[in-house]
């Protein structure tokens, strides 16, 4: 065989080899994102099925979501602007409950938070799904107090809310220019 056909065909085949290469790596690159995104989108779809499920926060989520006097006397007594706000027989039996009702509430929020600040769900998957409990934290007065009291250490929470409420002021221009 010719030595210069030998070359050329030597530089053809690995030429080709190089371009399978790299295709075959974007490919793999590709493929990975692509499940990596589908893997958040189930995590946060999974962490909202279990919120919605579970019966422990229907009963705040519906009392903060009507601003229920009784739970707004409660958030009063233990936002931070008394120097005890859990001094034996300040709350009664009920509001004990409550109150630990709340916390886990705020709680699952600061996890949902978490995630959502390290990337682990995306924020614009997210924002149908939990923008709406992250910003009803800002719209309650007392609810915002209570959660902005340093002990509790919700920073997280607030600094999402925040960006929730900015996302929905952002949705609702989109959807003034669209009409």
């Amino acid at each position: 065989m010719d030595q210069s056909l030998y070359q050329s065909l030597s530089i053809s085949f690995n030429a080709f080899t190089l371009i399978i290469g790299t295709i075959t790596v974007i490919k793999i690159v590709k493929e990975y994102f692509v499940n990596k995104h589908r893997e958040m989108i189930y995590k946060d779809f999974d962490m909202r099925c279990k919120f919605l499920e579970a019966k422990q926060y229907s009963d705040i989520q519906s009392r903060i979501e009507h601003e229920d006097p009784e739970l707004e006397v409660l958030l009063k007594l233990v936002d931070g602007s008394d120097d005890n706000p859990y001094a034996p027989g300040k709350l009664t039996k009920a509001q004990t409950t409550t109150h630990q009702e709340l916390d886990n509430y705020i709680n699952y929020l600061e996890a949902v938070a978490l995630l959502i600040k390290n990337g682990n769900i995306l924020t614009e998957d997210t924002a149908g799904m939990w923008d709406y409990y992250l910003k009803r934290i800002l719209d309650w007065e007392p609810l915002k107090r209570y959660v902005s009291y340093p002990p509790y250490n919700w920073y997280l929470v607030l600094s999402e809310a925040h960006k929730a409420a900015d996302r929905f002021k952002l949705r609702a221009e989109m959807h003034r220019h669209m009409r």
